[in-house]
């Protein structure tokens, strides 16, 4: 088994360059997300992911699966839950994810500590995406990720990382009062902020109106070069409109889920219609993919999916975003 410290060469600089443009040519995965346990200590009232008592996938499984994106050509492999740092040996499997593709652990933040932080350090993690959904505590316990509970781990992160750091939230009805507070509080702290826009369980957009347009075009005046390419697509949806696109799930973005099966996004309803195993999967499968007729595309709101199939959507703009947003996510702390 693959241990942190033997990954001597992460992928970066040239080597992400060509693998980028292998990505583009060959028409390769972009974007995967690899569930590596689906429990939380957590419970967002916005979130479908989740459960309270599932044990970790086996690292051995997830090693199999991780070997397998790579055989695939995978550009990006993002670690998710639950929560992922709940996974015992995380630094173990970002260390062979990042041996041949780009990685990512989006987290609540809540379990960082010290140790955690010095064990993925050593992986060729190139950022963390935390979640933070507003700045005070609510009482209803809606939302949980407040920037009250995470302002000092983030504070220590910054001190601390090797990889880059950036903070999301989620825009949704519980947390648009609060919305440009925590913009303002994201520049205090020196981070770059992404927003996701609330999805139902079908996948489908749950927030539509001008209050909501309204506060996207604050943060897009705060942060003028937005890290989501998607950002101009959630404001059209919240506007009414249905703009079409292909949908590449299964392809360009690919959900592997806590069994090891593909599925084209984790919206409820596309569950099972992919459903082979990861493992198993080929670059035919991917080919038939790319064309493939999902039948959703219509309202849907999975921007993870959407950001994904932009490279061949929009490709010009989609690949200025991606090389714009590596400048601009710093490094935050000194490489010892």
């Amino acid at each position: 088994m693959l241990h942190p410290t033997d990954n001597p060469r992460p992928l970066g600089g040239v080597r992400l360059a060509l693998k980028l443009v292998d990505t583009v040519v060959k028409k390769r995965p972009l974007y995967t997300q690899l569930i590596v346990t689906r429990r939380c200590n957590l419970s967002c009232g916005y979130c479908f992911e989740y459960d309270a008592k599932s044990p970790p996938v086996p690292t051995e499984l997830l090693h199999q699966r991780i070997s397998a994106l790579h055989r695939l050509g995978t550009f990006h492999i993002c670690m998710m839950g639950g929560e992922p740092l709940m996974h015992p040996e995380i630094d173990v499997l970002t260390a062979h994810a990042a041996r041949q593709s780009q990685v990512s652990i989006t987290t609540n933040g809540f379990l960082l500590s010290d140790e955690i932080i010095d064990r993925l350090n050593n992986t060729g993690l190139t950022w963390m995406q935390v979640s933070v959904d507003q700045v005070k505590a609510d009482k209803s316990l809606y939302i949980q990720k407040t920037l009250k509970t995470l302002r000092t781990k983030l504070e220590r992160l910054k001190e601390r990382a090797r990889f880059r750091i950036l903070i999301s939230m989620v825009l949704c009805e519980q947390t648009k009062d609060g919305f440009r507070d925590l913009i303002d509080a994201a520049h205090e702290l020196d981070l770059p902020l992404g927003i996701s826009i609330a999805n139902d369980a079908s996948g489908q957009i749950s927030v539509k109106g001008k209050e909501y347009v309204d506060l996207c075009d604050y943060y897009w005046e705060q942060f003028p070069a937005p890290q989501m390419v998607e950002l101009d697509y959630g404001r059209r949806l919240m506007r009414g409109e249905t703009p079409k696109w292909t949908c590449r799930g299964g392809s360009r973005y690919i959900y592997v889920d806590e069994h090891g099966e593909v599925q084209a996004c984790p919206a409820g309803e596309q569950k099972g219609k992919i459903g082979k195993q990861i493992v198993d999967y080929t670059d035919a499968d991917v080919a038939y993919h790319y064309t493939s007729a999902k039948g959703c595309e219509k309202g849907c709101a999975v921007m993870c999916n959407y950001r994904a199939s932009a490279l061949d959507n929009q490709p010009v703009r989609t690949i200025a975003t991606f090389l714009k947003n590596i400048a601009r996510v710093p490094v935050v702390a000194a490489r010892r």
